[in-house]
């Protein structure tokens, strides 16, 4: 990590305390947009500064300076009291700064929400799982139990370990837009499925791999078993573990791959590629579907993985792909009424609301986008 010079610092403090010229801000927009490591120091800063409440007095202090200059690791971004996010206008892009004090009025943040989460059974058969299912037995298969617990489907065996000869027989759990779920596999392996997600899991693992194939946005943490590889497919790539902790992120729409590993370690394969490559946690492997090859770079896993605690988390997104995301929670279509407004880049994170308004009432604060909102479409341009 760089260290951080004085009057960098001194910059960065006077923007949390508001008392940044206009000079000043282009200066410390300009240091933020030269690089990578740049943006990651100003992010850890401000989440220090915001943590810790100073006065502008003890701001200006070399302590506070010598604090930010420590290789702290940055918190999660889910933290007590969590309440709202304030966009800060930057040149051709805008930051997203989480504030305890400003949350839109009328709006709550959510901690979860289902609906109309489908299971499809070996037999073709399909179950709802609304809350009528919530702590029940919803189906079973052979000697295996698939029982509602809140918001996952758990496996619950009372039996032996599949025969390696037995015939696999496959689950598909679908997850819509505007939900999230959870699902504890066979061998005790946890699985937390995005927005407009699915996953084709087998009931049991019989053979000699674990192996199941997703689409959209996952969390995995998986049991260790030396003898059985944990294996992911989806239409770009094979990912391949014993045990660990990962996030894929592989929706149809998108372009490209990203996977992110959390703990342990992973190996993945491109289906266009023959060609394999391990990543380390906190790395993330982007695969291009263009050329199938893979791009690796260090990020804040519980960045990305941000999800899973109730927030959306941007990191230098465009607003195109910032609504595409938001669009599978709030299930609505967008148009982009300007070009220009699609390469608008963001980063920072927001809380998932149960509604868009606060969201949009957000972004629309950085001055830079306005949104008309009609029915079920937002169109989105350029503020005049």
């Amino acid at each position: 990590m760089k260290r951080l010079h004085d009057d960098i610092l001194s910059l960065i403090i006077a923007y949390h305390t508001g008392n940044c010229c206009d000079a000043e801000k282009q200066r410390l927009e300009a240091w933020v947009k030269a690089d990578a490591e740049n943006q990651r120091q100003f992010r850890r800063c401000l989440a220090l500064l915001h943590d810790i409440n100073l006065s502008q007095k003890a701001m200006a202090s070399g302590k506070v300076k010598r604090l930010l200059r420590e290789p702290v690791r940055r918190q999660r971004l889910r933290r007590a009291g969590y309440a709202a996010a304030v966009l800060v206008a930057v040149g051709a892009g805008f930051f997203l700064l989480d504030r305890k004090s400003n949350a839109p009025a009328g709006n709550e943040v959510i901690a979860k929400l289902v609906n109309d989460v489908t299971l499809t059974l070996p037999d073709g058969s399909q179950i709802v799982l609304d809350r009528s299912t919530e702590n029940s037995l919803v189906a079973q298969q052979d000697d295996i139990a698939l029982v509602r617990k809140g918001d996952s489907l758990v496996h619950q065996k009372h039996g032996g370990h599949a025969s390696a000869t037995a015939e696999t027989k496959w689950g598909v759990l679908k997850v819509p837009r505007g939900a999230r779920f959870g699902m504890v596999l066979e061998d005790g392996t946890r699985v937390w499925l995005n927005a407009d997600s699915h996953l084709r899991f087998p009931i049991a693992f019989p053979g000699r791999e674990r192996r199941v194939y997703l689409e959209g946005e996952a969390y995995f943490a998986v049991a260790k078993d030396a003898a059985k590889p944990f294996i992911v497919e989806t239409p770009q790539q094979s990912l391949r573990v014993l045990g660990t902790e990962f996030n894929i992120y592989a929706y149809p729409a998108e372009t490209d791959v990203y996977t992110t590993l959390v703990t342990g370690s992973v190996m993945l394969r491109s289906q266009n590629v023959a060609t394999e490559i391990a990543l380390k946690p906190g790395q993330q492997a982007r695969l291009s579907s263009g050329s199938g090859e893979y791009r690796v770079t260090n990020v804040d896993a519980s960045e990305v993985t941000g999800w899973r605690d109730g927030l959306f988390v941007f990191d230098n997104n465009t607003l195109e792909t910032v609504f595409r995301k938001l669009s599978r929670w709030y299930d609505f279509e967008y148009v982009f009424d300007d070009p220009r407004a699609r390469t608008l880049e963001m980063m920072g994170g927001v809380p998932v609301y149960d509604d868009l308004a606060p969201v949009l009432e957000l972004i629309g604060s950085s001055g830079l986008a306005e949104f008309e909102r009609k029915g079920n479409q937002i169109r989105i341009r350029m503020k005049k």
